[in-house]
């Protein structure tokens, strides 16, 4: 579970937290400095070295204000998080519509010459010190994940369960099997943290299937959770992004999707088959999870990325 810093009320604190670093981070989750992914991209191509300038990075848990106080030369705002509903609205605006930031990054898809579209996974999924190789070779990886013998049905590992789809799925899929939630939603296993130290890839390895449906619906919001369920080898169980997720991206042959307020009796009759039947369950796990323009977008994000901040430095 990720913490998160700072607030308004505590900035002053965040400051002796960041200190004495050239980049900073405010409103994010709680890390070391030399552990944050946008501090070691920045490191790793050494944007800063002899520039003498210093980078602020915002982001949305805590008060908006916050930025007033600790603006540097260069000042960037990040979100993963869905802004256009929920508890992190008040960002909305990405900060575009004040003079306080130079550069927005965000998961949407929208046309402003101070924003990057610039989704979470990429952040969960790539090295930030990756160059067009690594990242070509890690695209592969996930292409055709290590299929191990997945002995147990399904998981489900969450922490919140807004909209109520998560515990939807959960009660039904479990008519076919034992369905283990890690999570604090219908928490019923506790593998994840005393048998496999809270490593979720190793854990979610053990399942045939992962139910990882997002917090909201909105396209392009796509965390990391349907990668990191492709990552371990499951067959995912999706829903989220209008149930098209980067598109071009994935093969959507390879992912079961769930329908919120449809009928879902045949996809639960496909999952049954699946379960039953190890040699229709291999034949669907084993097809390739992603395209082959996939990793021709994560490079050229990781291209974009640079060109911006190296322009605004």
């Amino acid at each position: 579970m990720l913490k998160f810093l700072t607030s308004y009320r505590n900035y002053k604190k965040a400051i002796r937290i960041n200190s004495p670093y050239d980049i900073r981070f405010y409103n994010f989750w709680q890390q070391e400095i030399p552990d944050m992914w946008f501090y070691r991209f920045i490191n790793s191509r050494k944007l800063l070295e002899g520039t003498g300038k210093q980078i602020s990075f915002y982001s949305t848990f805590g008060e908006r204000d916050i930025i007033k106080k600790t603006k540097r030369d260069v000042n960037i705002f990040f979100s993963g998080e869905n802004l256009k509903k929920g508890p992190h609205k008040r960002y909305a605006d990405h900060f575009l519509n004040e003079d306080l930031i130079d550069l927005a990054l965000g998961f949407e898809c929208f046309d402003d010459e101070k924003y990057l579209r610039f989704p979470l996974w990429i952040m969960y999924m790539f090295e930030p010190e990756s160059d067009d190789e690594a990242i070509a070779k890690r695209c592969e990886e996930l292409n055709y994940p290590r299929y191990g013998i997945h002995n147990r049905f399904a998981c489900h590992v969450s922490s919140v369960d807004e909209t109520g789809l998560r515990k939807q799925i959960c009660q039904t899929l479990s008519t076919i099997d034992t369905v283990d939630c890690a999570g604090k939603v219908m928490h019923n296993c506790d593998d994840l943290w005393k048998v496999f130290d809270d490593d979720k890839k190793r854990y979610i390895s053990e399942y045939k299937f992962n139910i990882c449906p997002e917090n909201s619906n909105c396209f392009g919001y796509v965390t990391e959770k349907l990668f990191q369920a492709i990552d371990a080898g499951c067959i995912p169980i999706y829903w989220g992004s209008d149930n098209c997720p980067e598109p071009g991206i994935f093969n959507t042959d390879a992912i079961l999707f769930w329908d919120k307020d449809g009928d879902n009796t045949a996809l639960i009759d496909k999952i049954q088959h699946l379960n039953e039947s190890s040699e229709l369950y291999e034949e669907f796990a084993r097809q390739p999870r992603l395209t082959a323009s996939a990793s021709s977008f994560v490079i050229k994000k990781f291209h974009d990325l640079e060109k911006h901040i190296q322009a605004l430095i």
